[in-house]
């Protein structure tokens, strides 16, 4: 990381040495690292260089946020084999921090404020509401023609936070969101925190309101019919009885 001519080895990180000691220090005595400064002071970056040197990756990397859950830091579980083996190694589906745990390997938390944008809305897309993931979508364009999906799920500790914000984006008046943005195959996602309109600021969390509003269902894609729900579902027919000569 800092370099080591007699060795050949150029420098990675530009700063003071005695900060890597200190943190190399720190995790060596099985303590955690939290690396605090100001934007662009490179605490990403030494704390990739860090984990590359010590455990030989970098890519164990847990992105904390509001919406984080338990099962994307620690592990989740296949539930078509749970279900059928009962709790096992093959019916557990690792995370970061059990992988780092299992394999002896640094685990890179990153906190949210890492990837907060405020994104200028020149136009925003219907809202739509996909009531199967009770998720709420909308695709925004900024006035340079860029596109990013709105895309947030149902908080049962903020009922109102679907039906805030269905009705800050139909406005047509919201011009500033800021939130989360990350990429995802190929599309720019943004996570809304707070949305602009011109009845002021509206921080959907915060929102009043116990999520009764009925939003609109989304389409289904294109060529596909969509499935009724399972208790509108016809029964299938019951067997004949065997004839008998």
């Amino acid at each position: 990381m800092v370099g080591d001519p007699d060795a050949g080895i150029s420098r990675k990180f530009v700063g003071s040495p005695s900060l890597v000691e200190r943190a190399l220090v720190t995790l060596a005595t099985n303590r955690g690292l939290m690396l605090v400064g100001e934007p662009g002071t490179a605490k990403s970056l030494l704390s990739e260089l860090i984990a590359a040197a010590v455990s030989g990756t970098s890519t164990l990397t847990v992105q904390g946020g509001a919406d984080t859950t338990e099962d994307q830091i620690k592990y989740s579980w296949n539930y078509a084999l749970l279900v059928s083996e009962d709790p096992s190694r093959r019916s557990l589906v690792p995370a970061p921090m059990l992988r780092g745990m299992a394999e002896g390997r640094i685990v890179r938390p990153r906190v949210e404020a890492e990837s907060m944008r405020v994104l200028a809305v020149a136009e925003a897309g219907p809202v739509r509401y996909d009531a199967a993931a009770q998720r709420l979508e909308a695709v925004l364009h900024d006035p340079a023609g860029n596109e990013a999906l709105l895309s947030t799920a149902h908080n049962p500790h903020c009922p109102g936070i679907l039906d805030a914000l269905a009705d800050a984006l139909a406005s047509g008046t919201a011009d500033r969101i800021s939130g989360s943005l990350r990429h995802d195959r190929g599309r720019v996602l943004l996570a809304p925190l707070a949305v602009r309109t011109s009845h002021g600021v509206l921080v959907p969390d915060l929102a009043p309101g116990d999520g009764d509003t009925a939003l609109r269902v989304a389409p289904p894609p294109p060529g596909t019919t969509p499935s009724p729900p399972p208790w509108n579902r016809p029964s299938p027919p019951s067997p004949r009885p065997p004839t008998t000569a």
